[in-house]
């Protein structure tokens, strides 16, 4: 994407949830803004058990933003929670961290999402089977040809948007819940990628409690590390819910 870089005070920032600009020659001169928001189903809202997960969520999200303001020239603001079958879920062009089962209404909304444009940075894995027959039922999508998931390598440019993280990021955990309600753990040596119509629209897994692991501050920096790079791929990928939102205004 071949932008003028400029001075991203001089923008009207409440226009957008995300704008960046970017130099080809360069791949750190990046300047822009992005508004994370802490998106989750409703159910997780309203359970009063599910507290303690919202707090964690909201800590790394704010790390996240924290981080990318420190190292990046992108602002990063966190916004308002935004639930799965919210209309403005189509203003947030990242979601970090999807967790807990979306009813069908929420289902319908994140299928149109991903077709949007939208990216979703952890949490595939678990909601695979549901996301993938959304895809299908919603988008009227062929799974194997229109979607589908694929290990990826590790010279892959997410390891190299921003930071160089050569090698990739060692052995992390997938999960998912099964029928019975219990939590399966895949421990993997990869990425996992999810595509829609050749587009990257998510990826798994992504340890974001490692982000505010304050007993392994290398670990945690590497982490997100691998996180802002994330962030920077997603907003700048042809595609992007960031670029259709740009052109509509």
């Amino acid at each position: 994407m071949h932008l003028e870089l400029l001075d991203v005070n001089s923008l009207d920032i409440g226009r957008y949830r995300a704008k960046v600009v970017q130099d080809p020659d360069d791949r750190q001169a990046i300047r822009g803004f992005v508004k994370l928001g802490m998106v989750m189903p409703v159910r997780t809202l309203s359970v009063t058990r599910d507290l303690s997960v919202q707090g964690r969520h909201a800590q790394e999200i704010n790390e996240l933003a924290r981080a990318l303001n420190e190292y990046t020239g992108v602002q990063a603001e966190v916004v308002e929670q935004v639930t799965l079958d919210d209309h403005r879920l189509m203003e947030v062009p990242v979601l970090v961290g999807l967790f807990g089962k979306p009813n069908e209404a929420e289902l319908r909304n994140l299928t149109q999402y991903l077709m949007a444009g939208g990216f979703v940075m952890g949490g595939m894995y678990s909601l695979e089977e549901d996301l993938f027959a959304g895809l299908e039922k919603y988008g009227g999508l062929v799974r194997g040809r229109d979607f589908y998931s694929q290990v990826l390598p590790k010279d892959h440019l997410l390891y190299r948007t921003f930071f160089d993280i050569p090698g990739g990021l060692g052995s992390r955990s997938l999960q998912k819940e099964n029928a019975d309600g219990r939590i399966v753990t895949k421990v993997v040596d990869c990425m996992v990628g999810y595509y829609l119509k050749g587009r990257l629209v998510g990826i798994d897994p992504i340890e974001s409690w490692r982000w505010v692991d304050h007993s392994n501050p290398m670990n945690a920096s590497h982490e997100l590390m691998f996180a802002i790079n994330v962030v920077i791929y997603a907003l700048t990928q042809e595609g992007s819910l960031t670029q259709r939102l740009i052109r509509a205004n």
